[in-house]
């Protein structure tokens, strides 16, 4: 697949060629991070791939409007996550075209798809994962009845094939996924072996939401915002002691929507992942930026160095005064 993103006036960013058909079941798992700041959209692309599976997740700034034009050679079955923002994408072959909204997913088959995507200049981000046949073959529920259509569109090689034309809410099980699926940092021989678990459990989460049998279980979108927008004010505001009152009115919600939703979605409280990120600042403070003990405890919301140390040594099990070089 051929992928090269511009600006509306036609100054290209970036022109990758990916390699789909290349991914050998017995090589080991690929996982590389790749930051961009052109003046044109900055932040990161996380790319992991390994047999007949490959994964990007873009959490990326948009400026202005940007275009994203792409020509695949590669039959493959995409499983699409809007995470922020919004772009419309086309298929120049069939005309088909589509909006992907904020907290939205889809299933898409392609077969030598020409099309091009625009995404307004907003935040942005996105997780993908592309299956190809030596993977969805083996995996891929067919014999479903609700997968009919698509299964036809397959076995006819169209060249394009949306699981459900209705925007279909992220429940916080397929977020809860996809943030297992992310935080895999392993880097031993089960690394392959962990991902393609939670690949097929995001499949089933996925077609069960978009097939309707699990219309009790979606999360209104409103609720999954105000959780996200809890998380970044935590990491953007460590030095802030608030009660889970305060961040619940901060957020139009209540106290125990937004903790018990903040635990689903990310599988810790709200406080502590406070706590976690508080810490991290200040391992890096110390170790990288020379602070010392006490300032680095006040850069992260502790008034007492002394309670900083108590918890920083329940956290990690040594005193933070380890981290400073002899």
């Amino acid at each position: 697949m051929k992928v090269s993103i511009s600006t509306a006036d036609g100054i290209e960013l970036r022109s990758e060629n990916y390699s789909f058909h290349e991914l050998k079941s017995d090589e080991p798992v690929r996982d590389t991070i790749t930051t961009y700041n052109n003046g044109y959209f900055s932040g990161t692309v996380r790319e992991i791939s390994f047999g007949g599976v490959f994964i990007a997740h873009s959490n990326l700034a948009v400026e202005n409007l940007m275009i994203g034009d792409f020509i695949s050679d590669t039959e493959a079955i995409e499983i699409h996550f809007m995470l922020k923002g919004h772009s419309y994408v086309k298929d120049k072959n069939s005309g088909y075209h589509i909006d992907v909204n904020a907290n939205t997913h889809d299933i898409f088959y392609m077969n030598g798809v020409e099309g091009r995507t625009e995404s307004i200049g907003a935040p942005m981000e996105f997780f993908q994962i592309i299956l190809l046949p030596s993977f969805y073959k083996k995996h891929f529920p067919f014999d479903l009845p609700s997968m009919e259509n698509f299964r036809n569109a397959i076995e006819n090689k169209l060249t394009y094939k949306i699981i459900s034309d209705h925007k279909v809410a992220i429940n916080y099980e397929i977020y809860k996924v996809i943030n297992d699926i992310l935080q895999c940092h392993r880097t031993d021989g089960l690394k392959k072996i962990y991902l393609e678990c939670k690949i097929l459990e995001l499949l089933i989460l996925q077609i069960d939401s978009l097939t309707g049998n699990l219309n009790k279980m979606v999360t209104p979108k409103a609720e999954i915002e105000k959780i996200y927008a809890a998380k970044e004010y935590i990491e953007n505001n460590l030095n802030e002691n608030c009660t889970l009152m305060d961040m619940a009115h901060k957020f139009n919600t209540n106290e125990f929507s937004l903790n018990s939703g903040f635990k689903k979605l990310f599988g810790t409280t709200i406080f502590q992942y406070w706590l976690t990120c508080r810490l991290k600042k200040a391992v890096h403070l110390i170790e990288y930026e020379n602070l010392n003990i006490n300032e680095a405890s006040y850069e992260v919301g502790y008034k007492n160095p002394q309670h900083f140390t108590a918890a920083f040594k329940r956290k990690y099990g040594f005193l933070p005064s380890k981290l400073k070089k002899e």
